[in-house]
């Protein structure tokens, strides 16, 4: 489901895709489908449900991107132990 609730009628108003990133990681600069934007990766996890949008319009690989978020997981932490062992 894309996060057209989130903005309403934004998408139709100004005729912009919209896409998911699915879930990632903290480590890094990029985010999934996306090129590097470390602002935007920033700004991600310190969106909540209280305040899903970004607080800005990011430019990245040319394009424009809104943030929303769609939900947050919490760390898996037994990949993470099993992780840190190899």
């Amino acid at each position: 489901e894309h996060r057209e609730g989130m903005v309403p009628g934004f998408t139709k108003t100004y005729n912009v895709k919209t896409d998911e990133t699915g879930p990632f990681m903290r480590a890094g600069l990029s985010v999934p489908k996306l090129a590097a934007a470390p602002d935007l990766k920033k700004a991600a996890f310190l969106l909540t449900a209280e305040k899903p949008v970004a607080p800005a319009v990011y430019a990245v690989g040319g394009s424009s991107v809104v943030a929303v978020l769609k939900e947050r997981l919490p760390a898996d932490e037994e990949k993470f132990k099993s992780e840190i062992d190899l």
